[in-house]
């Protein structure tokens, strides 16, 4: 069994989405490599650590030179593991943790990871599918998407394949390229947190506008909105206001305004539909009402001017909901409802 350690002179980046979480607490993240699936059958043959010493990134592998190699390796990892109180994984929820506590109580290793915090980058992700209109959730994908580069290549079946080689060859450039491999995936895992904040700018509808000279500040959380039947319910905040509340009924929509509570309701009579490619829509006829075609987010299709997009395989067009509302607040304060 090795222990292969890496120092960088390089800081962790926390989004602020997970600052209060884990404000001034130890983290560490941690990824595996196994000879399968199975947490009976299978063993562990590489665990990767990566956190922070002393201004510092640590990358610390714990490498089983053979099968037999596990109970060591498992030895030397908790004890680093036990320092920390907080774990952040990929998919670790669901593979890594369960597979290092199933080899540990295969072992007979009196030590179980269930005392740390868990945050599974991947379930965050999975979550917010919706909101990011991602078409595939595997850690090189989200890299890709965020522009992070590796020179690993391999996958983890490769991974597999080249150590059972190393195992009969004791070949250092195989060994070298399965580090490599667990390398790359610990030491990226810190860099695609910046998700998370693509997440939060992606979760909620912010813009500002004016009514009767008070400038309206408001917030809508996407998830928040919703579709019951022909109907789309949106809610959002704004800043409060000694305003008398305000009820209008369109021809298509209902507009409520609460100033004094800072709560603004609009709901939308919707028609479900599919575009020339066969993608799915819901949409909102403004024939009633005249807004601006010209700012309209038309998704590069050729659509009637009165066409409104709400939402496009499920996923919520904020730029027109924002249009919606501008447009309503406006027409309010020119009593032309």
């Amino acid at each position: 069994m090795e222990v292969i350690r890496h120092v960088l002179d390089e800081q962790i980046n926390i989004p602020d989405t997970l600052k209060n979480q884990i404000e001034d607490r130890k983290i560490c993240f941690m990824d595996i490599e196994t000879t399968g699936f199975s947490r009976k059958y299978n063993h562990i043959i590489l665990i990767g650590l990566l956190y922070t010493n002393n201004s510092k990134t640590e990358i610390i592998q714990f490498f089983a030179n053979n099968e037999k190699d596990e109970k060591n390796l498992l030895c030397d990892f908790i004890r680093y593991a036990s320092d920390f109180e907080v774990m952040i994984t990929f998919n670790g929820d669901a593979f890594d943790i369960p597979f290092i506590n199933c080899r540990l109580a295969h072992h007979s290793i009196d030590y179980q990871i269930k005392n740390l915090q868990s945050i599974d980058i991947l379930r965050i992700i999975r979550n917010k599918k919706n909101l990011l209109g991602l078409e595939k959730y595997n850690l090189k994908s989200i890299e890709k998407t965020l522009g992070i580069n590796r020179e690993d290549t391999i996958s983890g079946k490769e991974s597999v394949e080249m150590y059972y080689e190393y195992i009969k060859t004791k070949n250092n450039d195989i060994k070298d390229i399965i580090l490599r491999h667990n390398y790359e995936d610990i030491y990226n895992l810190p860099k695609i947190m910046k998700i998370f904040d693509i997440i939060d700018h992606k979760s909620r509808i912010n813009f500002k506008t004016e009514y009767l000279n008070y400038n309206i500040d408001i917030a809508i959380e996407i998830e928040k909105i919703e579709c019951k039947g022909n109907m789309m319910h949106v809610e959002g905040q704004t800043n409060t206001l000694k305003l008398p509340e305000e009820m209008h009924y369109g021809a298509a929509y209902t507009f409520k305004w609460y100033p004094q509570i800072g709560k603004i309701q609009i709901s939308l009579e919707i028609e479900n539909g599919k575009l020339s490619d066969g993608s799915k829509c819901i949409y909102f006829d403004s024939k009633a009402i005249e807004l601006d075609s010209d700012q309209i987010n038309r998704l590069r299709y050729n659509l009637p001017d009165n066409i409104l997009i709400l939402s496009h395989n499920g996923n919520i067009v904020a730029d027109n909901i924002e249009i919606l509302m501008k447009y309503l607040l406006q027409e309010l304060s020119k009593n032309q409802f």
